[in-house]
């Protein structure tokens, strides 16, 4: 897995399974984004900007919800093409 395929927002990192799935972020197609805190939206849009491939980001959608653990505080779901 390249550094690439992985967010990294102040020490917290998810890995994403793109390379187990035969794809890459550069076939995104959808993001789905839920924050546990939607004050934390700025600071989450400026790892995704640098994350998405420039000039075609995926659409998103974000919102704020309560998440499996209180340390949890985001979740991701990228839909992609094969």
């Amino acid at each position: 897995m390249t550094s690439d395929d992985s967010f990294n927002c102040d020490g917290h990192v998810c890995l994403c399974l793109y390379p187990i799935s035969g794809t890459d972020k550069s076939k995104a197609l959808q993001g789905q984004v839920w924050l546990s805190d939607i004050g934390d939206f700025a600071e989450f849009n400026a790892v995704w900007d640098a994350w998405v491939t420039p000039g075609a980001p995926p659409v998103r959608a974000c919102t704020e919800a309560k998440l499996a653990a209180p340390f949890f505080t985001v979740e991701v779901m990228i839909t992609a093409a094969a």
